[in-house]
């Protein structure tokens, strides 16, 4: 009689490893789903925040670009306002004039110059403007 009660008890601990064994291993195929969803979802981040990252490169470069215009005015203004005298004395009124245009005109001219390149080539990229690839990862939205 003992022996039988004995051999119950080792069937209902079976019975009960297997019926955890089984809830573990459903755990655990729960748990592998989530790490595989988690490894896709922080690869949708990372696309994203490169987009953005690719997003501020682009808008760096479109500021150089203007504070490009800036420096070459400044370079050829700089160059004529000196103490030093150029020989366009006798025409001063208009040489000012001349002078600051010509600067400008060089400043905007380098600035179309390197920005129709830059977007030519894929370096300058704004979404919304026409003409320019929209890029960017919207995949957490």
């Amino acid at each position: 009689q003992e022996r039988e009660r004995g051999a119950e008890g080792v069937a209902e601990v079976e019975d009960l490893l297997e019926a955890y064994w089984l809830q573990v291993d459903a755990l655990l195929s729960r748990l592998s789903i989530l790490a595989e969803r988690i490894r896709a979802n922080e690869h949708f981040v990372n696309l994203d925040l490169d987009s953005r990252r690719n997003q501020l490169v682009a808008l760096s470069l479109a500021i150089d670009l203007v504070l490009m215009a800036f420096e070459c005015h400044m370079v050829v203004t700089s160059i004529f306002g000196m103490n030093l005298e150029s020989g366009l004395e006798p025409l001063q009124p208009y040489s000012l004039w001349g002078i600051v245009g010509l600067g400008l005109g060089l400043g905007v001219l380098l600035t179309l110059l390197v920005g129709n390149y830059a977007r030519k080539n894929g370096l300058l990229f704004m979404p919304g403007v026409p003409g320019n690839p929209s890029t960017g990862a919207r995949a957490l939205t």
